[in-house]
């Protein structure tokens, strides 16, 4: 009896110092940089694409975005072209709108706050602090605004005949999803391209000569875009 109480103790102790040193070198996740989230919205966002084109119909939505003539003769030569042109397409807008999307889960709270309360103190200041806007944060919402404009323009135009146009495709859509990704690769990147490009100035101008003179929209940019403009309040 004594010796099977001396090996349970010993069990126990050796039992506990597995434990602790376990628990001791475990390692410690870093959390990811802007360009790894950026890289891992480029590869899920492209996955997912490619993926709805070849459940779609991949020779169809390849004629449609690149207005190609000639049928693929075998899986790689088919492959290719769908990894460059929808591959890439999306891969760059995720990552490039990646950036924006961080911001807002980010300060969610804080915008949820400040906005949905409308919870503004006398003097026009925001009560809850929201951390402003880098510039490439800037860039990655215009790129947002841009898609979002491209792909609304479209829808109220005519969404077939804009993607057929802008693509040189001479095939007909024969299913919404094709359509959409004849958007996605047409109206919409390049609208993402578009505002992101452009936002920075066109913030800067609206934050130095716009009609901003109200303390509560003052307040708002410079919450949102902080030093990265200069604002200059209207009289």
């Amino acid at each position: 009896m004594k010796n099977m109480r001396q090996w349970l103790l010993l069990i126990l102790m050796l039992w506990s110092q597995i434990g602790y040193t376990a628990d001791y070198a475990k390692p410690q996740i870093a959390p990811m940089s802007g360009p790894a989230i950026q890289g891992v919205a480029c590869l899920g966002f492209a996955t997912v694409v490619i993926i709805a084109t070849y459940i779609t119909g991949p020779m169809e939505a390849l004629m449609l975005v690149s207005g190609a003539q000639h049928v693929a003769t075998g899986p790689i030569t088919l492959f290719i072209p769908i990894m460059s042109i929808l591959g890439g397409g999306s891969c760059a807008l995720a990552a490039t709108a990646m950036p924006s999307i961080s911001w807002m889960l980010d300060q969610s709270e804080n915008i949820i706050f400040n906005y949905v309360s409308a919870d503004i103190g006398s003097d026009g200041t925001l009560l809850a602090s929201i951390r402003p806007m880098s510039e490439s944060e800037i860039q990655s919402t215009g790129c947002i605004v841009g898609a979002v404009a491209g792909f609304t323009a479209s829808m109220l135009s005519s969404p077939m005949e804009v993607a057929m146009l802008a693509s040189g495709a001479t095939t007909i859509v024969s299913n919404t999803p094709l359509l959409g990704l004849g958007l996605l690769a047409t109206t919409i990147a390049s609208g993402c391209t578009i505002g992101s490009l452009t936002a920075v100035p066109i913030v800067a101008f609206l934050s130095n000569y716009g009609t901003m003179g109200d303390s509560f929209f003052a307040a708002i940019a410079q919450q949102f875009f902080g030093n990265n403009v200069e604002y200059v309040q209207t009289p």
